[in-house]
């Protein structure tokens, strides 16, 4: 299916399944009608499927809002470039290449888009669309008649700054009916029960602007009418003016003593209590209403009773009367001094208030004593800290007739103004007075917190003993500042770690440290001195007997006048370590790994420096006893 021009060797047919052929040209050169030469060319032809390569835009862009538009291939697939010509003559710059362009057109008008895909490839295709750009397009309606069965009128109220609006499709949203719909500018419609109703209007230009819009519409059984009160009071003389307020035509009945029956605030003036009637008339649907209008020739008014309060509390006055105006005097400290019970402040002593009640020109007054009484006057002592497990004697002072702590727990005495108080940790105690003899109906307050200092843990060191001129380090622990007593033989008794140097008597000295917090809290320890009349060694018994007797159950190293042991051993016969400690006192109890051992004889080995910095080696055996 491919042929070629003889006159011009354009070659022209149709392309076969894809793939890829080969075309050969002959061309055969004469000269005097005798074939004189002959030429082969071959010409490559490659096929391919390009169906799935589109270019597709929407039949027609319209922007009535602005001069913006966004566009898009709607069939991307296969689409590797992309070209747009927004079509603005004589423009060239009009153009894009990414796959979702914006673009602003400089004025109103009709233009042209066009669509290039796989521009300069074998798969390619173009497309083209019309734009209409007429900004100022504003769709708009409005409906008059809310009842059931009476037609509501609905009205275009667009706007276009470009050409003219020419089409319109109501649909009223009534589910009744099919027919619920129009075409005209301004239709009317009756809804046959009273329901919220969504009504769509699409509405549309000579320059293709269209739009719909909704609104929800409320159909009633009948028209809107609210009172501004139902019944009221007026003096006798005055006139009043009724309030109502609804859409439609009112009137007023009886027509005596009113003026302006017909629209919807009416004056009256009866001489004698009357019941007014409305009536709202909107386009034949009707609702009506009445307010009652008494009439009396005085204001009845009964103040509250005069009262007593704390000074410096507020207090709500009030009234029971049939006034529709109140004013109060003075109303300087008030809150609002036109209310019936307003809140007020009163100063010191007595304070009088005078309410004026109004109902027109008639008036009623009548006055309120307030006296304020001061609070009790109640006192107790600042806050203050305490020792561990210390008293507190509590102070409290008031003039009232009745008083309380609280709480009351670690108190003695709590129904005294002096309680005492001695609680485990940081507490708060409230003292509590009234005075109900004043006529003051509430209690003051004081408090006092008590703190309490953590508890000292005092600790003098362990038993110690030592040689006759050798000296001894001791140590405290537990507070800030300590006291040895006696100060017997140590060089400083108020420091936590004094040396004591000992002559040969007395054999025993016990010693008490008074250990003392940052407060000056105190507590004490106690540790006694044995003094040696020998020079410094470390004595090891040379038996024991381990049978539970509690008499010479362990082996132990007993050091005087040693200031540490470095290691005391203990070995079998066979050369086996069963022991071993650095702790003065600390001995065996002849087992090994929790078995007992029968009787033996056993080697220790000691080594210990004395206060001196001097070593010491000794050794020995100790016999096991069963």
């Amino acid at each position: 299916q491919v042929s070629i021009d003889p006159a011009t060797g354009k070659i022209s047919g149709i392309a076969p399944e894809v793939g890829e052929y080969v075309v050969t040209v002959c061309v055969n050169e004469y000269r005097g009608g005798i074939l004189i030469a002959q030429n082969r060319k071959e010409l490559h032809v490659k096929v391919e499927d390009c169906s799935s390569v589109q270019a597709t835009l929407f039949p027609q862009y319209v922007n009535c809002r602005d001069f913006s538009l966004t566009f898009q291939n709607a069939t991307p697939n296969g689409v590797n470039t992309i070209f747009w010509d927004f079509g603005v003559l004589p423009q060239t710059t009009d153009t894009a290449n990414s796959f979702s362009p914006s673009f602003v057109y400089p004025d109103t008008g009709v233009y042209i888009v066009k669509l290039v895909v796989n521009r300069g490839d074998r798969c390619a295709d173009s497309t083209t669309s019309t734009v209409r750009v007429f900004p100022g397009f504003f769709p708009g309606f409005e409906s008059d008649g809310i009842c059931a069965n009476k037609p509501t009128q609905f009205r275009d109220t667009t706007r276009t700054t470009h050409g003219v609006v020419n089409n319109w499709f109501w649909n009223f949203g009534d589910p009744a009916t099919l027919a619920d719909t129009a075409i005209i500018k301004t239709p009317q419609y009756s809804y046959g029960t009273p329901n919220a109703y969504v009504v769509s209007f699409t509405v549309g230009t000579d320059k293709g602007c269209k739009e719909t819009i909704t609104k929800t519409i409320t159909i009633l059984d009948k028209p809107p009418l609210a009172m501004g009160f139902v019944d009221t009071l007026i003096c006798k003389g005055d006139t009043l003016q009724l309030l109502a307020t609804g859409t439609g035509n009112f009137s007023w009945t009886p027509l005596s003593t009113i003026a302006g029956a017909n629209t919807a605030n009416p004056k009256v003036w009866p001489a004698a209590t009357r019941r007014y009637y409305v009536q709202l008339d909107q386009n034949g649907c009707i609702n009506s209403d009445s307010v009652d209008v008494r009439v009396v020739d005085h204001v009845s008014l009964a103040i509250n009773p005069d009262t007593t309060i704390c000074l410096t509390d507020s207090v709500r006055l009030g009234a029971q009367t049939d006034g529709l105006r109140y004013e109060w005097d003075p109303g300087a400290a008030m809150d609002d001094p036109t209310l019936l019970a307003p809140m007020v402040l009163p100063g010191p002593g007595l304070n009088t208030y005078r309410l004026t009640s109004y109902i027109g020109h008639c008036t009623a007054q009548q006055s309120m004593r307030v006296r304020t009484v001061p609070y009790p006057q109640v006192r107790v002592q600042e806050d203050t800290t305490i020792c561990f497990r210390a008293s507190l004697q509590l102070n409290g002072v008031h003039n009232g007739n009745r008083f309380e702590w609280s709480p009351t727990t670690y108190m003695t005495n709590p129904l005294t103004a002096t309680p005492t108080v001695r609680p485990p940790d940081t507490m708060q105690y409230v003292f509590t007075v009234w005075d109900t003899l004043s006529g003051c109906p509430k209690p003051r307050r004081d408090t006092i917190n008590v703190g309490v200092m953590p508890r000292i843990y005092p600790w003098a060191g362990n038993d110690t003993m030592v040689v006759a001129g050798q000296p001894v380090q001791l140590l405290a622990t537990g507070g800030v500042r300590y006291q040895w007593i006696p100060g017997t033989s140590l060089d400083n008794p108020n420091i936590a770690n004094p040396v004591g140097l000992y002559s040969e008597d007395p054999e025993y000295i016990n010693y008490l440290v008074r250990v003392y917090d940052a407060r000056d809290c105190v507590d004490s320890a106690r540790m006694r001195v044995r003094v040696f009349r020998t020079a410094p060694w470390i004595f090891v018994p040379t038996a024991f007997t381990p049978n539970g007797d509690g008499k010479n159950d362990v082996v132990r190293p007993i050091a005087v006048g040693m200031r540490k042991i470095e290691w005391f051993r203990i070995f079998n016969r066979w050369g086996q370590l069963v022991f071993e400690t650095q702790v003065n006192g600390q001995g065996w109890d002849g087992t090994i790994k929790g078995r007992d051992q029968g009787s033996n004889v056993f080697v220790w080995v000691v080594k210990a420096v004395d206060f001196k910095g001097k070593e010491y080696f000794a050794k020995g055996t100790v016999t096991l006893i069963r």
